[in-house]
């Protein structure tokens, strides 16, 4: 039997690779609850295509362009509800954008390379949102889009294709419109250095700067909402060690490896090495233009700068271990299979809201009420409790208070428009309404006002953790005997 072709080495390599990505993926999406950014997606969703929808988007709740919420639309429309069924069009986007990026490498001739840059990509916090219903995964497959489509030769094939490429990013989320200047770039670079306009990506650009139109009402739409992350307010290196996730330890065990031979150094082809530098700039762009115009800005904004990282150290790698397959396939084994597992271990589980749900069921009737201590936590235990277990949840906003004490309303505010699309159905109290005596349900998340403004409001706080696993305690007024 003749030995396997290096070229069908790495094909078998990257269908492996890429059947574990649909398989882990898919079970992530089984088993994940909905949580508050993906619930506000399922409520615009639920609306019909055209002015309903945009109504909805336009309500000061969600700032996203309309591509996430038509694609979950059509798939809700087809197969029903569910945490599989509505995350699949995502599934599929994220699992093409993952194909497209080893296309785009072997059409450089580096598959190889390819597949080092999938490795390297996974290992990145852009895995997360790989299953996610937000619209991430098609920003990814935008951007993917016109990695494959510069290397086209016919100019017809080639315009469309960065085209749709700008158009799906750009139709996804606001923020992909740094994709604008990187084409850019290479437009005005075959300007300089070879005076001619390059027309494909002219044209490209021409004809997906119109989709920029949809942006300002939605900008304007949310700009009373200040939900600017705080921990991102002062210095970029943290959003970048955010972004890449456990990216640096996996370089650091492979540079330990690599170090037991020479290490030659090997650049992505021009084309990709440019694309790549241009990605890892994201984050610097968006931090920049959020801090000019006053829109919120979230980590994940600039997962792009995580795929930039990905190409640009995935031939270097490629060149580190050639001589060295044996040792490769084990370690790369080694190191997914402890990726795929503490993705896992982060995944909250349906089961991980509705047991507690169960339990908050079972509270003394007096207090009655249930108060959470963010909209974040409050939003998935009101989507998945019945509707007599609702009649008991509640959730406070007070701007002033919460921008005090974390400089930021948590997100809180934005659901007071959201209301009549998630089925919010009793009012969202003000602080000043509390009742003597209640229940809080705290998970400490990091925007929490709650609990400080009640000990400055003078309430004394029991800690009942051992009936829920999260932060259980009973609020009384300090006027209020104890029982």
């Amino acid at each position: 039997m003749s030995p396997m072709s290096p070229s069908r080495r790495h094909h078998l390599a990257f269908l492996v690779l890429w059947l574990s990505l649909i398989l882990t993926t898919s079970f992530y999406a089984h088993e994940k609850a909905f949580w508050f950014d993906e619930i506000l997606t399922l409520g615009i969703a639920s609306t019909e295509p055209g002015p309903p929808m945009w109504q909805a988007m336009t309500a000061g709740f969600e700032f996203n362009p309309p591509l996430p919420y038509l694609a979950m639309h059509v798939a809700e429309s087809l197969l029903g509800r569910g945490e599989f069924r509505s995350r699949l069009p995502f599934l599929l986007a994220s699992w093409l954008a993952v194909l497209l990026l080893y296309f785009a490498f072997l059409r450089q001739g580096s598959p190889a390379a390819g597949l080092w840059a999938i490795c390297l990509w996974l290992h990145t916090d852009a895995l997360s949102y790989f299953y996610e219903a937000r619209s991430y995964a098609f920003v990814f497959l935008g951007a993917t889009l016109l990695l494959v489509s510069w290397s086209l030769r016919r100019p017809l094939a080639r315009t469309l294709g960065l085209y749709a490429g700008l158009l799906i990013a750009l139709l996804a989320h606001m923020w992909a419109l740094v994709l604008l200047p990187v084409l850019g770039f290479f437009v005005l670079e075959a300007l300089w250095r070879e005076r001619r306009l390059d027309w494909p990506p002219a044209l490209a650009l021409l004809a997906a700067t119109p989709t920029l139109a949809l942006y300002p009402p939605l900008v304007s739409a949310t700009r009373g909402v200040r939900f600017l992350n705080p921990i991102y307010q002062g210095e970029l290196l943290p959003l970048y060690h955010e972004v890449l996730d456990n990216l640096p330890f996996v370089l650091f065990l492979l540079l330990l490896t690599g170090l037991l031979r020479g290490l030659p150094l090997a650049l992505p082809p021009a084309p990709l090495q440019r694309f790549s530098a241009l990605l890892l700039a994201a984050p610097l762009l968006v931090f920049t233009g959020t801090r000019l115009s006053g829109s919120p800005f979230m980590e994940r904004y600039v997962l792009l700068a995580s795929l930039g990282a990905a190409m640009a150290l995935a031939p270097l790698l490629a060149g580190w271990f050639r001589p060295a397959r044996l040792l490769v396939v084990p370690l790369l084994a080694l190191l997914l299979g402890h990726r795929y597992y503490t993705e896992l271990t982060t995944v909250p589980r349906v089961w991980e809201v509705t047991r507690p749900l169960a339990r908050l069921a079972q509270l003394p009737s007096s207090p009655a009420p249930v108060y959470f201590a963010s909209g974040i936590d409050f939003l998935p235990f009101h989507y998945y409790a019945t509707p007599a277990q609702r009649e008991r949840l509640h959730l406070v906003t007070d701007r002033e208070r919460a921008i005090r004490f974390t400089g930021s309303d948590g997100l809180d505010s934005a659901l007071i428009p959201a209301s009549p699309w998630l089925g919010l159905h009793h009012p969202i109290a003000s602080f000043s309404s509390l009742p003597p005596c209640f229940w809080l349900l705290d998970k400490d998340h990091r925007l929490n006002w709650f609990r400080p403004a009640l000990v400055e409001a003078g309430y004394r706080l029991t800690d009942h953790s051992h009936i829920t696993p999260s932060l259980l305690l009973s609020c009384r007024a300090r006027n209020l005997p104890i029982p």
